[in-house]
């Protein structure tokens, strides 16, 4: 169930001249985009990053080979296995990545003054760029990680700190999209300048 802010502040994007989000277009590794909106007590964040980012990169190249001497070399059936194998190790080390990222701390932190609450943590993902061959494995994919707070003391919530760029080592920039109280904010962080302030 999407949640209410996050209505509101897609019906709003437009008249602020915020770009869409960027699902519908070519993701770009290095990079992640986070959408927040802070409308009195209520704190919502939607996070996007190439799941790459959660896959270490030569188990991923390693895949890609396999998979291409799988089409090349008569050993099908047991090239198919190794790889349907390998790829139930890898979702299941996902899987416990996303679980994990529910403690925001290796994305995110708050100003602990706020006092904000938890309440609601969902996980998506999606394809971002389509695959010539159809295959339901390929193309890119991004994750999608909601995140809802309940600030108890709002008016201490003046920073969100993204300690991302020390978590991925690939990461170069956060492309901010933000609603604050009724005030559009667009910025891009770096790991110079790792903070969001109001």
């Amino acid at each position: 169930m999407q949640n209410i802010l996050f209505n509101i502040l897609m019906y709003l994007w437009p008249a602020f001249g915020f770009a869409e989000m960027r699902h519908a277009s070519p993701h770009m590794h290095g990079v992640n985009v986070a959408q927040i909106v802070v409308d009195g007590k209520q704190l919502s964040i939607r996070y996007q990053m190439p799941i790459i980012q959660l896959i270490e990169m030569h188990e991923h190249e390693k895949h890609a080979h396999k998979k291409h001497e799988h089409e090349k070399h008569e050993h099908e059936k047991h090239e198919h296995e190794k790889h349907e194998h390998e790829k139930k190790r890898t979702n299941a080390k996902l899987n416990m990545r996303l679980i994990s990222l529910r403690d925001s701390a290796g994305i995110f932190s708050l100003s602990p003054e706020a006092k904000c609450n938890l309440e609601e943590y969902n996980t998506e993902i999606r394809a971002v760029v389509s695959n010539e061959q159809n295959e339901p494995d390929g193309g890119h994919k991004d994750i999608f990680l909601s995140y809802e707070y309940n600030c108890a003391k709002p008016k201490q919530l003046s920073e969100i700190y993204f300690n991302g760029f020390s978590y991925f080592n690939e990461l170069q920039n956060v492309e901010i999209e933000a609603l604050i109280n009724g005030q559009a904010l667009v910025i891009e962080l770096t790991k110079g300048n790792p903070a969001l302030t109001w």
